[in-house]
């Protein structure tokens, strides 16, 4: 297995792609500023209709969902919550269970743990549907692969790269970076209708499934959610996440980004994503099989030389970690439209 270039995860030379992160009011533009009623979050929630059956709130609340992190488990298609992944940090090395990882205790709420455990549980349920279909090499359909990008969008907007300076619960301030997605949407109107919204999404927005390169995998991390832009002034233009060892799924705009044909990204991409999900984690990384001692070496000096990425979230605004792309340090999955092209 190999994880990131040729014989090597990253080169000892690797730095960190320039990005918009650690932004302070006075430094750098919101990704979106706050709408005044919260009806991005009301309609992420109604996307999935089917609801989950009532929960008791749990003490162990995971920003990084079982059913994500389960699929980079040598038990692949089969693995539960219970199954092993193998989580390298700045100290160690080891195979842990995939439920033992990414949560903290009453990282949400609690004066009312069920209230995000019923929400997140419908996304995570249909993710998991998704997820078995990819692992099938079944087609999705239209919607599941509209349900990704709720899914990119609330795996990234639920990490605790977000500081919560709001005086509130994190499910809160969860609840007020989800509702400043406006300009995400085309839709930054507060009043604006639902059907509104939603067309908007569907009309500007696509995802694509993209295979790792021949003989390597994907690694994630604990914020395996990475927002691009191909302009610092402008707000996310395009998502990225590996779904499975061997798959990345990418969101984007059809306004500013044109994806390539081909459905297998380059050796030079694969290192490259690699390199930024190793470069915007918080505290690991995780991947199917035991990684070399080399790559060991290679991936901990990139985790040495990173900042660790951070947004805010206050009661005005929301900033978060912006990635930047550049002719120089390209992905060439994607091109860039310039000037933005007007979608009829």
């Amino acid at each position: 297995m190999r994880l990131g270039g040729r014989g090597a995860a990253l080169p000892h030379d690797s730095q960190a792609r320039p990005s918009t992160q650690n932004a302070t009011p006075e430094a750098s533009k919101p990704i979106a500023k706050l709408q005044t009623a919260n009806f991005i979050f009301i309609y992420i929630v109604s996307i999935f209709q089917e609801s989950t059956p009532a929960m008791h709130g749990a003490k162990k609340q995971h920003y990084l969902p079982c059913v994500y992190l389960k699929q980079f488990s040598s038990a692949g298609a089969n693995a539960t919550r219970t199954s092993k992944v193998w989580r390298l940090d700045s100290k160690r090395c080891i195979e842990v269970t995939v439920k033992s990882e990414g949560h903290e205790k009453y990282f949400y709420s609690k004066s009312d743990p069920e209230k995000p455990e019923s929400h997140f549980g419908n996304i995570e349920m249909q993710y998991g549907l998704i997820a078995q279909k990819i692992w099938r090499s079944q087609v999705p359909t239209r919607n599941d692969y509209f349900g990704l990008i709720v899914v990119m969008i609330d795996i990234h907007l639920r990490s605790p790269i977000y500081q919560n300076q709001t005086g509130a619960e994190n499910f809160k301030a969860y609840e007020t970076r989800v509702s400043s997605l406006g300009n995400i949407l085309g839709v930054p109107k507060s009043d604006a209708a639902m059907h509104e919204i939603k067309e908007s999404f569907r009309k500007f927005w696509r995802v694509r499934l993209l295979k790792s390169a021949p003989n390597y995998e994907f690694i994630t991390s604990d914020c395996p959610s990475l927002w691009f832009t191909t302009d610092e002034h402008q707000g996310p233009q395009f998502f990225i996440m590996p779904i499975t060892p061997f798959h990345l799924a990418v969101a984007f705009d059809l306004r500013h980004v044109r994806m390539q044909r081909s459905n297998q990204i380059t050796n030079h991409d694969q290192l490259t994503v690699t390199r930024d999900l190793i470069g915007h984690s918080q505290n690991a990384i995780y991947c199917r099989e035991k990684p070399s001692l080399e790559m060991i070496e290679k991936i901990r000096t990139c985790l040495s030389r990173r900042r660790t990425p951070t947004g805010v979230t206050n009661n005005y605004e929301s900033y978060g970690p912006l990635l930047v792309w550049s002719e120089e340090d390209r992905l060439d999955f994607v091109n860039p439209v310039r000037p933005p092209a007007k979608v009829l």
